[in-house]
Formats: C-alpha cells, sequence, structure tokens
C-alpha cells in the first residue's frame, strides 16, 4: 500500500514514514481509499496546542476523530479537543478524570465528515488539572469522490 498524497517529505533525512506528525496520509487500499493523520505523543498545557493541521483535497473524508490519553493523569485533569474547519469551531469535547466529564480512550469519538478543500485543524488544551498531560489525537477514515 502506497501512500498516495499528502504524506509530507519522501522517505529522506527528516521525512516521516511512519505518519506521525500534522499531515494527512491517504492510502489506497484495493477499491477504497483510506485517510489518517495521527498527532503522536503530545504534552498538554494550559495553552492550546495544534496537534492537526492539514487541507483535504479534492475528495471528502468520512471518519472518526479521537483523543487518546497515553500518560499518565491527576484526578481532575480536563482537556477541551476543538475541532475547526475553514478557520470555524465546528467541534468542541471535553474530556477528562474530573466530575461530570467523558473519559479518555477508544470508545469516546466524535464521527465527523471533511469536504473537499477543507483546512482542518484540531487544538488540544488542559483547562484544569495537575499541570501536564499527554496525549494523542488521531483522525481516520474513508475517502470519497
Amino acid at each position: 500500500m502506497a501512500l498516495i498524497g499528502g504524506g509530507g517529505t519522501a522517505n529522506t533525512a527528516g521525512g516521516n514514514p511512519s505518519g506521525v506528525g500534522t499531515s494527512i496520509n491517504y492510502i489506497r487500499a484495493e477499491d477504497k481509499t483510506l485517510a489518517y493523520a495521527y498527532s503522536g505523543a503530545i504534552t498538554i498545557d494550559a495553552s492550546n496546542e495544534v496537534v492537526l493541521d492539514f487541507t483535504t483535497t479534492n475528495e471528502a473524508i468520512f471518519g472518526k476523530l479521537q483523543l487518546e490519553f497515553l500518560g499518565s493523569a491527576v484526578d481532575a485533569d480536563d482537556v477541551l479537543m476543538a475541532l475547526e474547519m475553514n478557520g470555524q469551531p465546528v467541534i468542541g469535547t471535553l474530556y477528562g478524570t474530573g466530575a461530570n466529564q467523558g473519559t479518555f480512550g477508544p470508545k469516546n469519538y466524535q464521527s465527523i465528515v471533511v469536504p473537499p478543500h477543507t483546512r482542518v485543524r484540531v487544538l488540544l488544551s488542559m483547562l484544569s488539572g495537575g499541570g501536564t498531560i499527554e496525549l494523542g489525537v488521531s483522525l481516520t477514515g474513508e475517502v470519497y469522490a
């Protein structure tokens, strides 16, 4: 399965063949095209951290956006994951270990449709808690013309 586009630098020094970073990657798999973006481990504090930032091709992506907990947390760690499309806020989801919050993990994802030619940005910020937390964001889906 070869990368079709959006894979960043070729496999040279400074390249990222594993696909971890802020960009979108496309894979042609038999009769369909898949898209994925993995932020890798990001340490979050009180500031907004851009973890994904890319523009889609001329095709739409039907997929899911997911926040993963990759490190230790302190009680009451609350994190906001915000999705922007073309500079406009689309989804804001609060995750955390505090009361009244959703928890981190594989069952907590947002189903999304990303239109063609759309700049996508995903931002994370710590709203309350013990200082920093290590998280990762993934966007996976199927591409439609």
